[in-house]
């Protein structure tokens, strides 16, 4: 038995317009349109070159577009072809072409697109003045465009916009901002409005970073023996959590120098500036805007939700006082504490506004104040427990992490004096002293709370039954076989 040969005539996909852009494709738009508000501007008030420089602008955003919707169609698929070195003429003709055989009409200004890409090749060329033709060139272009976008991408060019994507609505806000300030040419403010979405999109990712969290001691601790030390190791835990951010280290950098030269009454540190030899311009809100918007999209796309969201009232399940100032007042985001080893050793950081930064400003290294944390029944008022102790600010640190809104990240690392810790307990209807006093406990408390051994606890009587109330830790350490785990849970939950 023979085979024959047959060949299979495959019908072409058909084109359905209009389709939904990508977000690299709305990103590459977006781009088109800035090169196309470059040259509307230079057409907008020309004098000297700027009507040529404008001419090749148009010539090269309908170039530019034709390429987008060439990736965008996937016209290779489509058709067997592609755009990589043909002429615009033959790239607008093809896609007229395709086009009409998909019943979609016509490419919108096609007779004037390639007389547009004559005009150029004469301008480039052969020195040719557009002289009065620049009107009309200027909207030709500005029609094309916006019916392309419609046409293809279903979107009108004044929503065509990264910051369209963005969830998050203060960040989106930022960005919308940007980008209406680089179409007034208001450069400076682009970039400020560029930093403040950054800024907020980092610190917001930043909320259930472990890493950073974790990180805050070793700074704290680090700073009370070398400030070089504390720089590098900030510098260093910045960058590990950039890489871990997936952000581009080059571009982070060029954009940071970029915000040095922010004035500094722009900043809410108000801190000094790089003056810029120059003026600012397209290019550096350009930059700054491209590098933002991209590095946020990226995050949106990448972030996974927490297991659970914070509910308002765990931050009611304990109320924390510090020299009678309630925490929850001074922060707007989230208060922690982190222990040491040596538990009379801990750090609160918290998030404060810059009203309440006077507050913190308040608390004096070396100073000695009364730190109290209350713990609230299911009702959330009723105080079921409180304990108490005096403690000691050995250092703190404030640094700013958004300018707009005004967020301080704070530090404060906290010594408690010994045998300053107090408890009292809800006993009918009534906070009564509960905590143990080492000088009326009995050894059986001593055994039971404190965990200490027998003859540690004999011992401790015996110092009390020669007639000398305990009245320092110098005292408890001179104990006969009393080890570290005994002294720390003596000095810190007991009082005189």
């Amino acid at each position: 038995m023979s085979w024959g040969k047959c060949k299979m005539k495959t019908k072409n996909k058909k084109l359905i317009l209009p389709i939904t852009p990508s977000l690299d494709t709305l990103d590459l738009l977006v781009r088109a349109k800035l090169l196309l508000e470059n040259a509307l501007a230079k057409a907008s008030n020309p004098s000297g070159v700027d009507p040529l420089i404008a001419m090749l602008g148009f010539d090269n955003v309908i170039e530019f577009l034709l390429r987008i919707i060439s990736d965008h169609i996937d016209y290779e698929t489509l058709t067997g072809k592609n755009f990589s070195e043909t002429e615009l003429s033959q790239m607008a003709g093809d896609i007229n072409k395709l086009l009409k055989e998909n019943d979609l009409g016509n490419l919108p200004q096609f007779n004037n697109i390639k007389l547009l890409r004559k005009v150029r090749n004469l301008i480039q060329h052969g020195g040719l003045d557009p002289g009065n033709d620049l009107g009309r060139f200027t909207k030709i272009t500005k029609t094309f465009f916006d019916e392309i976008v419609w046409k293809f991408f279903g979107m009108t060019s004044d929503n065509l916009a990264i910051s369209s994507l963005i969830n998050d609505d203060v960040v989106a806000g930022f960005l919308k901002n940007a980008e209406k300030l680089i179409e007034d040419e208001k450069f400076l403010e682009s970039i400020v409005n560029c930093r403040d979405a950054f800024d907020n999109a980092l610190f917001y990712r930043n909320k259930y970073n472990r890493h950073r969290i974790d990180s805050v001691p070793a700074v704290v601790e680090l700073a009370k023996s070398s400030w070089l030390l504390k720089r590098y190791f900030e510098s260093t835990e910045e960058s590990i959590n950039l890489l871990k951010y997936g952000v581009d280290s080059v571009k982070y950098d060029h954009f940071q120098e970029i915000l040095l030269h922010i004035p500094y009454k722009l900043k809410a540190d108000k801190s000094g500036n790089h003056v810029l030899q120059r003026k600012w311009n397209l290019n550096d809100a350009q930059f700054c805007y491209s590098f933002v918007s991209n590095q946020i999209l990226k995050w949106e796309n990448e972030t996974v939700p927490p297991l659970y969201e914070d509910s308002e009232d765990d931050f009611f399940y304990a109320k924390e006082y510090l020299d009678g100032v309630w925490l929850k007042n001074v922060m707007n985001e989230s208060t922690m504490v982190y222990f040491d080893g040596d538990v009379s050793l801990h750090t609160l950081l918290f998030v404060t506004n810059n009203e309440m930064k006077n507050v913190f400003d308040s608390f004096q290294e070396g100073n000695t104040y009364e730190y109290v944390t209350e713990f609230l029944g299911e009702d959330r008022q009723t105080v079921e427990r409180k304990t108490s102790s005096m403690i000691k600010v050995i250092h703190k640190s404030l640094k700013i992490i958004t300018h707009n809104p005004v967020r301080w990240a704070t530090a404060l690392h906290l010594k408690q004096l010994p045998f300053t810790w107090k408890r009292e307990d809800l006993i009918n209807d009534h906070l009564q002293l509960t905590s143990l006093s080492i000088n009326e406990a009995t050894n059986d408390e001593l055994s039971k709370v404190l965990g200490l051994r027998s003859h540690i606890c004999e011992q401790i009587i015996s110092l009390r039954e020669e007639g000398t109330k305990i009245q320092s830790l110098d005292q408890i350490t001179q104990i006969n076989d009393i080890n570290n785990f005994e002294i720390k849970q003596i000095r810190n939950a007991t009082r005189l």
